[in-house]
């Protein structure tokens, strides 16, 4: 028997979206961590040990919804982002759609961002594969595909290490990340926060991008 409550959910999301206008033309795009680098493009973030991928995810979330584009997130119940933090990082929750698939496989991720990105209502799509080892290359080529014609980021949310091979060679672009703590003298934390770009497909080179976010004074 067919499970039809991820479709279900996803209908119920895109019922209250409109699409969205016609792709930027612009380009070279920036060689920086912004959702102008990402748009139209296939992205795998890497989580490793020590990384700090909501962290460098949730600019990303701001950033869309400053500029009036709708985002979505993919994921499991065992696997879900933490609401507080968004909001107290400035992403309005009230906007911010959170599609939970009660069983999270290749197939059901897949069908997920398929029909977001079909949609064309949304700039940013996160996509938490969780434990999925990997797509096929039918799937990241389709998907890859989609996110391109609609000017969408498609950010895919992997847990392994850099020395592991990527969802596959179409891959736009491929990162990991990676958070530093230390107290300074005033007895704040500070954190450095370091995403590498292993593979650049827009650009033809890897880069680094590093920043550095403070707590609040006596927090260490």
């Amino acid at each position: 028997m067919t499970n039809t409550a991820p479709k279900t959910a996803i209908d119920q999301l895109l019922s209250h979206q409109i699409r969205r206008g016609p792709a930027s033309s612009a380009d070279p795009r920036p060689t920086r961590w912004c959702l102008e680098t990402l748009r139209g493009r296939f992205i795998e973030l890497s989580n490793g040990p020590a990384s700090a991928g909501l962290s460098v995810i949730t600019p990303l979330l701001v950033e869309a919804q400053q500029h009036a584009e709708p985002i979505a997130w993919v994921t499991a119940p065992t696997s879900c982002c933490y609401p507080p933090d968004l909001a107290a990082a400035g992403v309005d929750l009230n906007a911010f759609p959170l599609v939970v698939l009660p069983k999270l496989n290749a197939v059901a991720a897949a069908k997920a961002a398929d029909r977001l990105l079909r949609s064309a209502a949304f700039g940013l799509i996160i996509l938490d594969l969780y434990e999925i080892g990997s797509f096929s290359l039918a799937t990241v080529a389709r998907l890859a595909k989609l996110a391109h014609q609609h000017d969408s980021a498609l950010v895919c949310l992997t847990y392994k290490s850099a020395d592991v091979p990527s969802l596959g060679s179409l891959v736009s672009l491929r990162a990991t990340s990676q958070r530093c703590q230390s107290i300074n003298a005033i007895g704040s934390i500070r954190f450095e926060i370091t995403v590498d770009i292993l593979k650049d497909k827009r650009h033809g080179a890897a880069w680094q991008q590093q920043e550095l976010r403070h707590g609040p004074p006596g927090s260490g």
